[in-house]
C-alpha cells in the first residue's frame, strides 16, 4: 500500500517521502496514528504544490536575507561602549546590543540566533558574522571607549 509520510519517522522514512508498505502495517500504525494517508492522486498533486509553494518561499527569503546583507555593507558598524583608559570594557558587548545597533544604524532587523560574534571585551575592531543557512556576511564593527 503506497502512503505518504506525514512525519519523520526514523527508521521508515522521512516526511513527505512516498512510500511502499504491507497493508497491515500501513492501515494499523502509520494511518490510524495520523503519520501517514493514502498516495491518491489528488493528495499527491497537494503535497507537490505544497513543496513548491514552500521552495519558492525558502528562496524568497533568502535572496531578501543576502539583499540585507548586502545593504548592510554600506553601513558603518560602531558601538560606543565604556572602557577604562586601557581600553578594556566594562562589561562584554552581547548580541543583543549588536542586533540593536544594526536596527539603528540601517534599519534591519536580525534573529540573535543569527548572529555570531566573538568574545568583545575590548575597544578596537571586531569581526562578526551573520549566517542564515548558506549565506553569511563577515562585517567589523568598531568598539568606541566612551566615558
Amino acid at each position: 500500500m503506497k502512503v505518504i509520510l506525514l512525519a519523520n519517522i526514523p527508521k521508515v522514512g522521512k516526511k513527505y517521502e512516498v512510500k511502499d508498505f504491507k497493508e497491515g502495517y500501513a492501515q494499523n500504525v502509520l494511518l490510524s496514528k495520523g503519520l501517514a494517508e493514502l498516495a491518491t492522486p489528488a493528495n499527491l498533486r497537494r503535497i507537490n504544490d505544497m513543496l513548491d509553494k514552500e521552495k519558492r518561499m525558502q528562496d524568497t527569503q533568502k535572496a531578501q536575507f543576502e539583499e540585507t546583507l548586502n545593504t548592510l555593507k554600506n553601513h558603518a558598524l560602531v558601538l560606543h561602549a565604556r572602557a577604562n583608559e586601557k581600553g578594556h570594557l566594562f562589561k562584554t558587548i552581547t548580541v543583543r546590543e549588536i542586533v540593536a545597533m544594526i536596527k539603528d544604524i540601517s534599519g534591519l532587523t536580525y534573529d540573535e540566533s543569527c548572529i555570531e560574534i566573538p568574545h568583545i571585551k575590548s575597544v578596537g575592531d571586531h569581526t562578526i558574522r551573520i549566517v542564515k543557512g548558506k549565506s553569511v556576511g563577515e562585517y567589523s564593527v568598531k568598539i568606541l571607549a566612551t566615558k
